[in-house]
């Protein structure tokens, strides 16, 4: 009955809101003033009334959801600065706690009828997120949070290219034995194109970057004297870019790299098993994929004994 009574009382503000000038015309037409004025009173205090309450529920939603927007707002300013600093663990962590809230919270507010219209493959993704909801802890250290648990679940996913391109490339480089490198696959070059074949004999340092990167810009001065001092010796580096090729030729040529660049495939990003940017891989002079993925560029000795500089 409550219910009713509750569902009723908008239907029963909105209805005498309409009635009520029509019943304070008649009225006066009848030339009845005295009642007249007690109806337009009593629709002025309703309206008033509505109005309020838009106003009271309007100023709520702003003063609750501003310092939510604040708080993002801050998180994002200071992921950005960090990535301008080049600080990729402490960008990583921001991101990481950012990404847990955002996720466990959409997957909350999606509804069951929603949840099954999901491909049935990645159901579980989201039933994970909500079902995390109601333990998660805001001040659970962002490595413990919900996003790295997921990606060590989807490690064991076989609809995912990228974790199969993974474990492909764990049991080819990483058992211990020597493997050659995948072939070098470009969507288009930037600077003049490199054949695979030109490559042999040579040290190939790859590096995987795009150009909202942060770390990755940072290096590129470092890496710019790696291809300066070593060319000569052997170096070839080749930057694998993913993204724009209009806004990456733009910065490469205002910056007068001078590096070979081009705009990778996304079946080499597979290839060498990509995870994150910048990525850097080292090929010897046989072919071999010797070094990577690392996150920082090879050191001097690192490149030396694969030059065969004493």
């Amino acid at each position: 009955m409550t219910q009713i009574i509750f569902y009723l009382i908008p239907w029963v503000i909105l209805a005498s809101i309409v009635i009520i000038p029509f019943l304070c015309f008649f009225q006066y037409k009848n030339r009845k003033v005295r009642t007249s004025l007690v109806f337009s009173h009593l629709w002025c205090i309703i309206a008033s009334f509505v109005f309020g309450m838009f106003l009271l529920h309007t100023l709520r939603r702003n003063l609750t959801e501003r310092p939510e927007y604040a708080s993002k707002a801050r998180k994002l300013v200071q992921i950005a600065r960090n990535l301008r600093e080049g600080d990729t663990q402490e960008s990583i962590r921001h991101l990481d706690a950012f990404m847990s809230g955002t996720l466990h919270r959409t997957a909350y507010d999606i509804s069951d009828e929603k949840m099954g219209e999901l491909d049935p493959e990645i159901l579980w993704v989201w039933q994970e997120f909500k079902e995390y909801y109601d333990t998660y802890n805001v001040e659970e250290p962002a490595w413990d949070s919900i996003v790295p648990r997921v990606r060590k679940k989807l490690v064991h996913v076989p609809w995912s290219d990228m974790q199969l391109a993974i474990k492909k490339f764990e049991q080819t480089y990483k058992s211990g034995e020597m493997a050659v490198a995948p072939d070098i696959k470009m969507k288009s070059w930037i600077s003049q194109s490199i054949p695979n074949e030109e490559l042999k004999n040579k040290v190939v340092l790859l590096d995987f970057w795009n150009i909202h990167c942060g770390p990755c810009i940072k290096s590129f001065p470092e890496l710019q004297k790696l291809h300066d001092k070593y060319e000569k010796q052997g170096l070839v580096v080749i930057t694998c870019a993913g993204g724009n090729k209009k806004e990456t030729k733009k910065f490469l040529v205002k910056h007068k790299y001078s590096f070979p660049a081009g705009m990778a495939a996304s079946q080499m990003y597979l290839d060498y098993a990509v995870r994150g940017n910048p990525s850097y891989f080292l090929i010897d002079r046989n072919g071999y994929l010797v070094w990577g993925p690392e996150h920082q560029l090879p050191t001097d000795a690192e490149l030396a004994s694969l030059l065969l500089i004493k």
